[in-house]
């Protein structure tokens, strides 16, 4: 967004902003201005021709709109999805796939960021958040691929770059979900401790009560006294709730004495 127009001739954006724009929309925004210098993460300009600069505002404007429109629809469907992930998984994952993406093979860059978290199962389809179902994806492949399976949309690229192109393509993937699968496993054993480490202390609470809080498939599930309790997709994500002693404790409570 466009900040401080004061007199109408200067102003400035936010150098984040500019750096996620889109290609076409950077070379637009600087035929129009002359880029005065950076401060406090403002890009400080002077405007050449106000047509234009109107212009062009507008369509950041709306590319930042639906931006933000499809940002908000993501997290909506991750509340409905199983699992979790940390930001260490996803530089694994960086690592895993050396860089590059995991249906193209293109380089992936991280400043300004041409990549997204691509749920090789879609979330609509019940793929789940856990790492062994994320890839990291060139942002055009991701918005190509949307709700396709990976079969769907190795059968469009089979008829863009050919058969023996997909059969390379395939044996790269291969490869990334063998690692895959580890960072999983590590990110669900480090998850089970930390329940257990919660379990552990609630039973201190109450000694005689048969208590299990723990992973069971993709969910957490807390067990007590012959109760199931079975938490909706993305509790495991409300960290506040899913691994606070005190909110734990107080579900045990009520089911002791409900």
């Amino acid at each position: 967004m466009f900040l401080d127009y004061g007199n109408k001739i200067t102003g400035s954006i936010e150098k984040e902003v500019f750096d996620n724009l889109t290609n076409e929309l950077k070379e637009n925004f600087l035929e129009t201005v002359r880029i005065r210098g950076e401060v406090d993460g403002y890009i400080r300009f002077q405007i050449l021709n106000k047509k234009d600069a109107d212009e062009i505002y507008t369509k950041i404007r709306t590319y930042e709109k639906n931006k933000n429109r499809s940002e908000s629809r993501k997290e909506s469907l991750n509340i409905l999805s199983s699992g979790i992930n940390e930001k260490e998984d996803i530089e694994a994952l960086y690592n895993a796939q050396e860089g590059l993406c995991y249906y193209t093979s293109q380089p992936l860059v991280k400043k300004p960021k041409n990549y997204a978290i691509d749920h090789v199962v879609p979330v609509t389809q019940g793929g789940s958040s856990w790492p062994s179902n994320l890839v990291l994806a060139t942002t055009e492949i991701n918005r190509e691929k949307h709700s396709h399976s990976k079969r769907k949309i190795f059968a469009i690229l089979e008829k863009r770059y050919g058969k023996e192109w997909v059969k390379k393509q395939r044996e790269f993937c291969k490869k990334v979900d063998s690692k895959r699968r580890t960072i999983d496993r590590k990110r669900r054993a480090e998850i089970n401790e930390m329940l257990g480490n919660i379990e552990a202390s609630i039973r201190t609470c109450f000694p005689s009560v048969d208590i299990d809080y723990t992973l069971v498939g993709d969910d957490i599930e807390l067990f007590v006294n012959y109760t199931v309790v079975n938490f909706p997709a993305g509790f495991i994500r409300q960290k506040k709730k899913s691994f606070s002693c005190e909110y734990i404790s107080k579900l045990v409570e009520a089911i002791i004495f409900k």
